[in-house]
């Protein structure tokens, strides 16, 4: 059977940590709506409480059921889980006329396409900051906005 969870980030991230010595094994669930069997596919989905959904999704395989008291709570199951196949970076999609400005500054800039984006979004940054202080840049700012820009350092 296959079960949709919710999953917060700090453990997203420990379920999907590389290192598999590190990773996180068990998850512990309520089973008042639903009852874990080994053999079962959970399809963990990063939710953040203020953000709601990430976008961000991984599945994992149920190796071992433990409902016993004293280790675990009534209504409650530790779930001994296998990752089977880690995250895959989430793709951005964009229509082919975007794609090629995306490729017309990458060349302008000389930096490839990934570094423009994150460029542009610190310069993006950078002008909701000026905003908030009163929209003025003194020609002088010019060679530190660059450089921060550059090193996508929107917050020094």
């Amino acid at each position: 059977m296959v079960h949709e969870l919710k999953i917060a980030p700090a453990w997203y991230a420990a379920v999907t940590e590389s290192d598999p010595a590190r990773r996180k094994t068990v998850e512990i669930r309520a089973e008042d709506t639903r009852t874990f069997a080994v053999g079962d596919c959970l399809v963990l989905r990063e939710w953040d409480a203020v953000a709601g959904y990430t976008g961000r999704a991984c599945r994992v395989h149920v190796t071992h059921v433990l409902r016993d008291a004293p280790y675990v709570p009534p209504g409650y199951a530790a779930l001994s889980i296998r990752l089977v196949d880690p995250p895959q970076p989430e793709a951005v999609v964009v229509d082919a006329a975007t794609a090629e400005r995306l490729r017309d500054w990458s060349r302008v800039l000389g930096c490839d396409p990934t570094t423009t984006v994150a460029r542009a979004l610190t310069a993006l940054d950078l002008v909701l900051e000026l905003a908030a202080q009163g929209g003025h840049l003194a020609r002088s700012d010019w060679r530190a906005w660059h450089r921060r820009i550059v090193e996508g350092d929107a917050r020094s």
